[in-house]
């Protein structure tokens, strides 16, 4: 069976490119794509799993079963949420917003995060004398 596909230049692209460097034909590659993707998607009674009275039981489910599920199951265009500022936008906010002199310096956080975990290591040496770990 032939199936054309349109994509998006971008896809074709990097698809192209995986194929350059797999080094082989980008129709082998497509038809690889689909293969595993397909192996990976559960027939219907994987799907449902074990079943009590004869319904659907997804209690026992192993962590592949869930994950194969998960996998298959398509974005819900209800969880997309559409951006409220434009790159510009939160570029240009940045812009405004920028470092002040009360910023700490990354050498000023280093020695700041140097104190902090001696002094946490001091207090977990002595909670382990004290509860005789030491």
């Amino acid at each position: 069976m032939q199936i054309t596909l349109t994509l998006p230049e971008s896809v074709a692209t990097r698809l192209e490119d995986q194929a350059t460097q797999l080094n082989v034909s980008l129709d082998d590659l497509m038809q690889k794509i689909f293969r595993d993707r397909l192996a990976a998607v559960p027939s219907e009674n994987e799907w449902l799993g074990p079943r009590q009275n004869g319904k659907p039981s997804r209690e026992n489910a192993s962590i592949d079963e869930v994950v194969m599920r998960i996998r298959a199951t398509p974005p819900n265009p209800a969880n997309i949420i559409p951006s409220s500022q434009s790159i510009d936008e939160v570029e240009q906010l940045w812009r405004a917003n920028a470092k002040q002199d009360s910023d700490i310096s990354p050498a000023e956080w280093g020695r700041l995060w140097a104190e902090f975990e001696q002094e946490q290591k001091r207090l977990d040496q002595a909670d382990d004398r004290a509860e005789g770990r030491a």
